[in-house]
């Protein structure tokens, strides 16, 4: 069972996201989570830089939300995809804390 599900939306962040997922990664987190990148049409390097990303982040998932441009929307894609009980929202260009998630 994921007790968490972090919601990462992004459009053309492979400037930024790497940092993230770094931070991610790094999680002190006791409790099974995972993470659902969602892509909002990126045409940069940014699906190339997430796939790296996979032996680190075990349960990474990548689900997209083409339709249309906007937050708002990807997230709503992230939640109707995530698994955990609890959603945790972040952004690409952010760098989570050590202990965010826990």
């Amino acid at each position: 069972m994921i007790d968490a599900s972090v919601i990462l939306c992004v459009r053309n962040g492979a400037r930024t996201i790497a940092g993230q997922l770094a931070a991610l990664a790094a999680q002190e987190c006791r409790r099974e989570w995972e993470l659902v990148v969602v892509d909002n049409g990126s045409t940069d390097d940014t699906l190339r830089i997430v796939d790296q990303w996979r032996e680190s982040v075990p349960k990474l998932r990548v689900v997209q939300a083409n339709e249309r441009p906007g937050l708002a929307y990807a997230r709503n894609v992230g939640a109707s995809a995530a698994a955990g009980s609890v959603l945790a929202f972040c952004d690409a260009d952010d760098e989570a804390d050590h202990g965010w998630l826990g």
